[in-house]
């Protein structure tokens, strides 16, 4: 749903499969993310080769039984400390949405909530119970 909101407004571009984005250089440090959303504005030219080297605006985090906590809180900061808006991590076993407006702060979405597109994304609206169908 995400795809085709941002492909309507020709805003950008959403990208899947653990896409990669540099958190630090020299050492390069690269981070994977399930989902992200970088504007025309970030990426003029459109998605490069290999590695990103320009932070998206928002980054979607979906757990897996096997993450650990203390390693998506990582993952929070750094997406944070590169100049990321947002991040959403989605809990498919909660059936829960933590949305990110800083490393440190979040609310928790569940079923009956909505979840809402900010910035870039202001317009995008999806009911949590929608991420969670089969």
């Amino acid at each position: 749903m995400l795809f085709h909101f941002v492909e309507q407004h020709n805003l950008g571009w959403v990208i899947g499969g653990e896409a990669g984005v540099y958190i630090q250089r020299n050492p390069d440090t690269v981070r994977g993310m399930d989902i992200a959303f970088f504007s025309k504005q970030r990426l003029p030219d459109g998605p490069p080769q290999g590695y990103f080297g320009v932070a998206p605006e928002l980054v979607v985090e979906v757990l897996s039984p096997r993450d650990q906590w203390a390693e998506v809180q990582k993952k929070v900061a750094e997406y944070f400390s590169i100049d990321v808006q947002r991040v959403w991590v989605v809990n498919p076993r909660k059936r829960t949405v933590l949305v990110y407006r800083s490393a440190t702060e979040a609310q928790e979405l569940a079923e009956g909530d909505t979840l809402v597109g900010e910035g870039v994304l202001a317009g995008f609206a999806i009911a949590v119970e929608t991420l969670f169908r089969r």
